[in-house]
């Protein structure tokens, strides 16, 4: 895999990779990387899913690769790259916090978040005196708050290995909020989060100080930047929609795409729109705020301030009670959207309101006004006419040239509802082909799972990201899974229709039975949370009084649920959508896989839905070209939480026969890795546990 990417990275072109479980991807691709920066100096992104894979590749690969570099007398430079709303913005959080000590009570928030901005301000000033710099403080005059005092939040204090001073201040924090040491909610972080609307850029009081551009500071000089696929997606937005004149990142013409599966779903989703009244709560909070301070509080009267008081409350009223309508046509818990198909559903009067109200900000920059409160009013005025917009756009459900699907969703924000209409393009290839491949020198595409079957093996996923051209490259995996795994579909599950209501008092009666073979240790993965919750019911007291704990998704958190499993050792977790992927237990503790039905799209799915429409009207087959890859990709990902090391061994079971019985379940099959393959549930005893320790022996 090296070599190949390495010959792609120096002669230029497309490469696809699949690497399985177990190839050592990220150092297949990072070490011809930095050959390449040692050698020619070029500049190299690597772009992953996660922040928490981010952090992995620069907290483990890279330093790796680092010592091995200083041994040959080279020097390679990496950094992480997150997006804006990672960081504080010093001048939002100590304008809202003076704003707030000014009024009668401290703050306009309840007392576990005035506890937390007050634990805020305070971390502030001890990183500001940490470093002998008062970031507190407006002007020039700590310039000395430079590149060589940057730190980051660590427990042991300034990490040395990202080549920060190991001074042992604990106190020192760079505004990143994943470096916090306590939790900040995201409604009350954005608050004081950077974000591009509310950036002064040079003209800030706080420039020299600004965690943001800190953080950035030293980019020019990397040769290796590790970002994520949202990030790297904003960058190609603005990049477009500013014809180059703004950037998020350096300008680069190689780069890398790890976890590839993913980038197609999150370039689609960062070229939408979003309209959530909390979008208008926000707005309309952080108008009044503007209202109520000085000097505006002194020119504008009571009565024309309560005036504009209730008419931002009317237009959220408005909004809601939309939303609220719209939600009455999402018809189960499963997919909480719908999609939009009727014109001018929006009351015209609330975007007029809309309108009107950035008129009236607009006129308040006739007042004498400092520079900073100029950007202020203007930015709301901004705001309120792109909002406005924005509606009319949902309206006319007409987007911008290109075929897109409207829909509302009831969604959640850290606990707070947060109904939204959304919106994003149907296809995203041609965009890709334009303004991503075509820009780059070299690009390569890699992940565990990017093939579906033989025929054409990395057919969906060139046509969905628009790469005509390309060499190819598929790697097993050095597991032998022939030796570690058994794959079993029960022969008794072929009496049952999966979708029938007598096919989850099978699971049920199944499950337990497994539970027994394997000692517990299993992952049960369900595409539904009500045929999880039906299920988890019924064997919930059978399996506890058989000594196997019980975890389910929705209890705890992803990480809690997965540290009870780890310590626990042989419990039973049933999981949705998040389990299916990017969780690693190797070991005992994980030792079977059942898959309770394939996981295919939700077909009412507005996207899927409007896709599938687009699909029908070019003369394709929505089920061939798109539901059976995806659920063959999904597939995969669930069967590659099994095997971790080469000394894993267990089983995965499917309970769904139609991978057993339908035409396209050798597709699906051809697209696991090649597993023993048996109808007998008690084979999974002896793949699970060595002969001696087979229960059953």
């Amino acid at each position: 895999m090296a070599e190949a990417v390495w010959q792609t990275l120096s002669d230029g072109g497309v490469l696809l990779v699949e690497a399985g479980t177990g190839v050592g991807k990220s150092m297949a691709y990072l070490f011809p990387a930095t050959v390449l920066a040692a050698s020619v100096g070029r500049r190299v992104v690597v772009s992953t899913y996660t922040v928490n894979l981010q952090e992995q590749l620069v907290s483990k690969d890279l330093p790796s690769l680092h010592k091995f570099w200083e041994k040959q007398g080279i020097a390679v430079n990496w950094d992480l790259v997150k997006g804006r709303g990672h960081y504080l913005c010093l001048r939002k959080f100590n304008r809202r916090y003076d704003q707030a000590l000014r009024q009668t009570d401290l703050f306009n928030y309840t007392k576990p978040e005035e506890d937390l901005i007050k634990q805020l301000k305070a971390l502030i000033e001890r990183s500001s005196a940490a470093v002998g710099s008062p970031i507190d403080a407006r002007g020039d005059a700590a310039s000395s708050f430079d590149d060589a005092n940057a730190g980051v939040w660590v427990e042991g204090g300034i990490d040395p290995a990202r080549g920060y001073p190991a001074s042992g201040i604990r106190e020192w924090w760079d505004g990143d909020i994943d470096r916090l040491p306590m939790r900040v909610p995201p409604n009350l972080w954005s608050e004081f989060s950077s974000d591009t609307e509310s950036c002064m850029g040079a003209k800030c009081p706080y420039r020299n100080r600004c965690f943001y551009r800190l953080a950035r500071s030293s980019l020019d000089k990397c040769h290796i930047l590790v970002v994520n696929h949202a990030l790297l997606v904003s960058d190609l937005r603005l990049k477009v929609e500013t014809d180059g004149k703004t950037r998020l990142l350096p300008a680069y013409d190689t780069l890398i795409i790890d976890e590839a599966h993913h980038f197609e779903s999150v370039v689609r989703e960062h070229l939408g729109t979003s309209i959530s009244s909390w979008r208008l709560r926000r707005l309309a909070a952080d108008t009044l705020r503007e209202l109520r301070s000085e000097p505006l509080s002194r020119f504008i009267g009571k009565k024309q301030a309560e005036s504009l008081k209730e008419t931002l409350d009317g237009a959220i009223d408005s909004l809601e009670k939309i939303l609220d309508n719209l939600l009455k046509q999402v018809k189960s818990r499963e997919s909480e959207k719908a999609r939009l198909t009727r014109k001018a559903f929006i009351d015209q009067e609330l975007v007029d309101t809309l309108r009107e109200v950035a008129a009236i900000v607009n006129t308040w920059l006739d007042y004498d006004l400092t520079q900073e409160e100029r950007f202020e009013v203007s930015s709301l005025r901004r705001r309120f006419i792109e909002l406005a917009d924005d509606l009319d756009e949902f309206n006319s459900l007409e987007g911008d040239g290109v075929d897109t699907v409207y829909w509302v969703e009831r969604a959640s924000d850290g606990g707070a509802r947060v109904d939204a209409l959304r919106s994003c393009p149907l296809e995203v290839a041609n965009y890709l082909q334009e303004n991503l491949w075509s820009e780059l020198r070299s690009v390569v595409l890699t992940s565990a799972t990017l093939t579906v079957g033989k025929r054409e093996p990395f057919g969906y996923i060139k046509s969905a990201l628009g790469l005509e051209f390309g060499r190819e490259l598929q790697l097993g995996s050095p597991f032998d899974y022939g030796e570690q795994a058994c794959l079993c579909v029960p022969w008794d599950s072929h009496r049952y229709d999966p979708n029938s209501p007598d096919f989850l008092e099978y699971v049920a009666q199944t499950i337990p039975e497994i539970a027994d073979l394997t000692s517990g240790r299993c992952f049960v993965l369900f595409t539904s949370y009500k045929a999880m919750d039906t299920v988890v019911r019924s064997v919930k007291d059978k399996l506890e009084a058989k000594g196997f704990p019980v975890l389910k998704q929705g209890d705890d958190s992803r990480e809690s649920l997965l540290r009870q499993f780890k310590a626990l050792g042989n419990a039973v977790l049933f999981g949705v959508d998040s389990f299916w992927e990017g969780v690693d237990v190797p070991g005992d503790a994980l030792s079977c896989v059942v898959v309770v039905k394939l996981p295919f799209s939700v077909p009412d799915d507005p996207v899927i839905q409007a896709r599938s429409e687009l699909w029908e009207s070019q003369g394709r087959s929505p089920f061939w070209s798109y539901f059976v890859p995806k659920a063959a990709l999904k597939l995969k990902q669930g069967f590659g939480r099994l095997i971790r090391t080469k000394t894993d061994r267990g089983a995965v079971v499917i309970l769904d026969p139609r991978i057993a019985t339908r035409d396209y379940g050798k597709v699906l099959l051809e697209s696991l890795p090649p597993a023993k393959i048996t109808t007998d549930l008690e084979d999974i005893a002896r793949a699970v546990n060595p002969p001696s320790k087979s229960p059953r022996n």
